[in-house]
């Protein structure tokens, strides 16, 4: 029923019929927290998540993945901080989804140290998404030749580009003037990728 309200648009109705409930299931808890972030409410997403803690309910890789989302703001840095603690301490940073928004999340807060540390210890080989977030989060914060340094690491480990990750990578070429790489980084997309027809890389 908190997601009929949700749809609707209607949130504070949603967190009414929340409150009102006996008992919250985990459900119950990541359906309202995901509404806020995805409503710009991010205060509004870390209260409910401490409190969730607080009446010790475990969250779960949904929970986290909204949280992240919600802390990626400077302002929660702090919050964030601790997130990452209780994500490590739970054994959560095993999971790539978790840890790919981990690392976005220090990314988005410019803190590009913790970023790469959260990446670099991930516990299998990162994937697609995991890379393609990791060089963004560079591009995102200007550092151009970590980028693209980063985009050849990913590349020669043989994982195959995503639109993001070429994306990031023509971006880190244009701002670095770096012309022939960016002419070889195109090449890779028609040759190696069915991608040369999506429309965000035919504006680069």
């Amino acid at each position: 029923m908190i997601k009929v309200y949700v749809q609707d648009g209607n949130l504070d109705g949603a967190y009414v019929l929340f409150e009102k409930m006996p008992q919250k299931d985990g459900v119950s808890w990541n359906t309202m927290m995901s509404a806020f972030v995805q409503n710009q409410q991010d205060m509004s997403a870390v209260y409910l998540f401490n409190r969730m803690l607080l009446e010790c309910v475990l969250p779960d890789k949904i929970s986290l993945l909204c949280i992240l989302d919600a802390c990626s703001k400077v302002e929660y840095v702090e919050q964030g901080l601790i997130i990452h603690v209780f994500i490590v301490n739970e054994g959560y940073d095993q999971n790539m989804a978790v840890s790919t928004a981990l690392s976005n999340m220090h990314g988005k807060c410019a803190n590009l140290r913790l970023a790469m540390i959260v990446f670099e210890r991930m516990q299998d080989p990162p994937d697609v998404i995991a890379w393609s977030t990791i060089i963004s989060i560079f591009v995102h914060n200007g550092q151009m030749t970590e980028a693209l340094d980063l985009f050849f690491k990913m590349w020669f480990a043989g994982m195959i580009s995503n639109t993001s990750s070429f994306i990031a990578g023509l971006d880190a070429c244009a701002d670095l003037m770096a012309i022939e790489v960016g002419r070889d980084i195109h090449l890779s997309i028609v040759i190696e990728t069915n991608l040369e027809s999506d429309i965000s890389l035919l504006s680069h």
